[in-house]
């Protein structure tokens, strides 16, 4: 069975492979990135928050980059993004689109 994957920016893919699964979500206000870093307000040096309905997300800043990104989801796991060897470059689009193994799971969320 071949399996379709819908490649739209008003949705957002998260892929786990530890889980080999792929959980799909339709874009919201909370799921904006670049929304949420704008709206994120200082708690101390180089450290932000941004509170959705339902979490507070944080951010730690280096040299004016992001180096963490944290929060704890629905079933209180602790989620931690560490980001390493940045370069700043512009970014196309399809950078941003899912690329993920025809094997894993796919998971429709709310």
């Amino acid at each position: 069975i071949e399996r379709k994957r819908w490649r739209t920016l008003d949705k957002v893919y998260i892929y786990e492979p530890d889980l080999e699964q792929v959980t799909i979500y339709k874009k919201s206000k909370e799921s904006n990135l670049f929304q949420i870093i704008k709206n994120s307000q200082k708690v101390k040096e180089n450290f932000y928050s941004y509170k959705t309905a339902d979490k507070t997300i944080y951010f730690e800043i280096e040299d004016k980059m992001i180096k963490k990104i944290y929060f704890k989801d629905k079933i209180d796991n602790l989620v931690r993004i560490n980001f390493y060897n940045i370069v700043p470059k512009e970014l196309n689009v399809s950078f941003f689109m899912p690329n993920y193994p025809d094997y894993v799971d796919v998971i429709y969320g709310k």
